[in-house]
């Protein structure tokens, strides 16, 4: 893993870079604020700070530089499973399935406790 120090806002830098805060990356790419932060602190993504405010390139590759905090798309999953092994594909679904259930159960507990505390009031 490439270990990243802040680059300079003014050396180094392509001319046709663009580089977006945080709030938008995380908009744009899916990857939370926090977690873009951590990456920063452990200095796995490059990044700038300008004026107070880290900035990332806006880039894709941004993210594979940080793989850590990156998962592509289910479909892109599903796709890639599906041209290497058809069987894959099911074992994926599979495991989806079951994370659903765990994730229902926990759903339901959650409002039994939430009805529980609102008819304490």
């Amino acid at each position: 893993m490439k270990n990243f120090e802040q680059l300079p806002t003014d050396q180094n830098l392509e001319p046709n870079e663009k580089w977006i805060d945080l709030v938008e990356y995380s908009a744009k790419y899916g990857v939370s604020q926090s977690t873009l932060r951590r990456r920063i602190r452990a200095k796995t993504i490059a990044f700038k700070l300008q004026r107070g405010k880290y900035l990332l390139k806006d880039s894709e590759d941004t993210l594979s530089s940080a793989p850590l905090f990156y998962r592509s798309p289910l479909s892109q999953s599903l796709k890639s499973a599906a041209v290497t092994e058809p069987a894959s594909v099911a074992v994926i679904i599979e495991q989806l399935q079951e994370e659903n259930k765990k994730l229902r159960t926990k759903v339901s507990e959650l409002e039994t406790l939430v009805s529980m505390f609102e008819s304490q009031k």
